[in-house]
């Protein structure tokens, strides 16, 4: 566990300067709902049932293939798929749950007129930069959890559109 966590499950603090306050909040939330009043549907599925209802909780069963490998032993609580380890009451979000990137240091997202918004925006050159400034914007929104740093928008000299919802003089 670190000084950002909980030191028994694991659950994120709302840290000082933190952006985005909500998700945090709301990771723990459904984390407490899952483990308060505790009872499982099943212990013995081989696989995630094919239609998981939110709130229920299955203990996967010894040797599981797909979805569940190396899970043996552990509950899967169907709000978010989160899992949690029985030995340690860790809780995971398995890849693919969509979650945002928690910041170490601040960053720059260039922006140019021959970028392209598919880019990563992390390279000031036309195969690294967006091509618009709304798309560093949800980017930085949208996907990110500022922990306290900051994100810097780089613009090259040009003409751009205003971004959504932007007041104009």
């Amino acid at each position: 566990m670190s000084a950002e966590t909980t030191e028994l499950l694991g659950l994120p603090y709302i840290v000082p300067n933190q952006a985005q306050k909500h998700v945090t909040h709301n990771e723990v939330i459904r984390t407490l709902d899952a483990l308060v009043r505790f009872a499982v549907k099943s212990r013995d599925l081989a696989a995630p049932p094919a239609d998981p209802a939110l709130g229920r909780r299955h203990i996967v069963a010894d040797g599981v293939t797909g979805a569940w490998t190396g899970k043996d032993g552990q509950v899967a609580a169907w709000k978010h798929a989160i899992v949690i380890d029985p030995a340690t009451a860790r809780v995971a979000f398995p890849a693919g749950t969509p979650c945002r990137e928690p910041l170490t240091a601040s960053r720059t997202y260039c922006v140019r007129t021959d970028g392209d918004d598919a880019n990563d925006g992390l390279v000031n050159d036309a195969g690294g930069a967006f091509l618009t400034i709304q798309h560093a914007l949800d980017v930085i929104y949208g996907t990110l959890d500022l922990a306290g740093f900051n994100v810097t928008i780089q613009l090259a000299a040009a003409t751009y559109a205003a971004p959504k919802g932007s007041a104009r003089p």
